[in-house]
């Protein structure tokens, strides 16, 4: 197949989920995604049907939109591998585009510009998307770390809220839940990504591409923008309502007086409650709720952007 606008990391990130048409070791890269997608379904819709009563809906609905998430990674895996001929036959009809306008010496720069550009936008797409998962599990793990209520490993949050038919009991275990889980996460929001990547590569094979790329881009920059303060402020809050219970732990209660080491005993447990600043107190605003966001909003964009380039 000829070249085409699709980069060397979207073709590598096809093979490896069992989208690139045509190969022989695609079966064996859908059987994987299968049966690990599955699995993680059912331990993640398990913990959403055993907690809908649950007192905390941020933390829920967090345990909602990562197991949507991975729902829309298998649906736009499974709609891809039934269509392989209809990619097959796009793949192609971009190669031939490819070779018939690079004949001319300015059409053939017209052409590895525009290459260029979903190259860029494919590699940026990619790292914000890593970034964000990366952040979100470390944020994960230093709420872990800094809770003096989180020292035993049943009681630490997980970055995949799941529920397993086993109690995470040691260190060992809990350790080894985070590892796969940090795996998964990566894998998942690296196929999105990729996927993502792919729509806007084919989506930038249409007259004004770039242009209409550009205007997409800014507008979503600047509103994205304005969340991402409001959801700043909410986790500085957050932080520091934490912070007070740490400080009221660590003081020298045990040197005061009853009465006073009653009233360090009633902050500890008030400032459990975190301090938040909230969305029409539905959801709580956080970076891992903006993280939250960016995922789904980049999903929703990359399906509009296929519709309008059809």
């Amino acid at each position: 197949m000829g070249m085409t606008t699709i980069s060397r990391l979207i073709k590598f990130g096809l093979h490896i989920y069992g989208v690139w048409p045509y190969v022989s070791s695609t079966i064996v890269f859908r059987l994987y995604w299968i049966i690990m997608l599955s699995m993680a379904q059912v331990f993640q819709y398990g913990y959403v049907i055993m907690n809908i009563h649950m007192d905390d809906f941020s933390e829920y609905m967090d345990g909602v939109s990562s197991a949507m998430t991975s729902s829309l990674l298998y649906i736009k895996l499974v709609i891809l591998w039934t269509n392989q001929r209809i990619f097959f036959d796009v793949l192609q009809m971009m190669s031939e585009d490819w070779q018939v306008h690079t004949s001319n010496c300015y059409n053939s720069r017209i052409m590895t510009d525009m290459a260029n550009v979903a190259r860029r936008t494919s590699r940026w797409i990619v790292g914000m998307q890593i970034g964000s998962a990366t952040f979100y599990s470390v944020g994960v793990l230093a709420a872990n770390a800094n809770s003096p209520e989180k020292l035993e490993p049943y009681a630490r949050e997980l970055i995949l809220k799941m529920e397993f038919p086993f109690n995470i009991s040691t260190d060992f275990i809990y350790a080894t839940v985070q590892t796969v889980q940090f795996y998964h996460l990566f894998l998942v929001a690296c196929g999105i990504t990729i996927i993502n990547s792919l729509l806007v590569t084919l989506s930038l094979d249409t007259p004004n591409a770039a242009a209409i790329l550009v205007k997409s881009v800014l507008f979503y920059i600047s509103m994205n923008v304005e969340a991402f303060i409001y959801c700043f402020c909410g986790e500085h809050l957050s932080a520091k309502s934490k912070m007070i219970g740490s400080a009221a732990y660590d003081s020298l209660w045990y040197d005061f007086s009853a009465k006073e080491s009653q009233t360090v005993l009633f902050l500890i447990l008030r400032s459990q409650k975190r301090l938040t600043i909230t969305s029409g107190k539905i959801i709580d605003l956080s970076l891992e709720r903006f993280t939250s966001v960016i995922k789904a909003s980049l999903s929703y964009m990359s399906v509009l952007i296929a519709m309008y380039s059809r």
